[in-house]
């Protein structure tokens, strides 16, 4: 029995004299270049803030503008575009797959975009997708919490 869990971001990344950078706060988008450019904002802020400048609030206002977790569909979109290990077997996913192979894109956003490619091979996976995908999209919240 597996746990299916996903960390949310914090919403207000600074607190007090504690300023959050990078993936300490948020999820994946704030990798790599998404981590420099929080050092590099928050150091600005921390400068600013030690010469007696507020600048805090302008390093609250990037950082919730600067990421797409932070708007509010955000984790619908991360639940909906992640459902192939929450509704499929292995041999499912293959197939699936094996449906997009040489195309390029996210296979699980190809796949909600064209699941009538999938109905006329496999209705019965079909059902389990489309039911899947609408769950995702208006139950985000229950279906990050439950268990596979």
């Amino acid at each position: 029995m597996t746990v299916s869990t996903l960390r949310t971001p914090i919403r207000e990344p600074v607190a007090g004299n504690v300023v959050v950078t990078g993936d300490a706060g948020a999820i994946t988008e704030t990798r790599i270049q998404g981590a420099v450019a929080c050092a590099y904002q928050a150091v600005k802020a921390i400068e600013k803030e030690l010469n007696g400048q507020m600048s805090y609030p302008e390093y609250t206002d990037w950082w919730q503008q600067a990421f797409a977790f932070n708007t509010p569909d955000y984790l619908k979109l991360v639940v909906a575009v992640f459902p192939l290990n929450r509704l499929c077997s292995d041999e499912e996913i293959d197939y699936i797959f094996s449906l997009f192979q040489g195309r390029i894109g996210v296979v699980q956003m190809m796949v909600a975009k064209n699941l009538e490619l999938i109905k006329a091979g496999r209705p019965e996976l079909y059902e389990k997708l489309k039911s899947g995908i609408e769950r995702a999209s208006t139950e985000p919240d229950k279906l990050l919490r439950e268990e596979k």
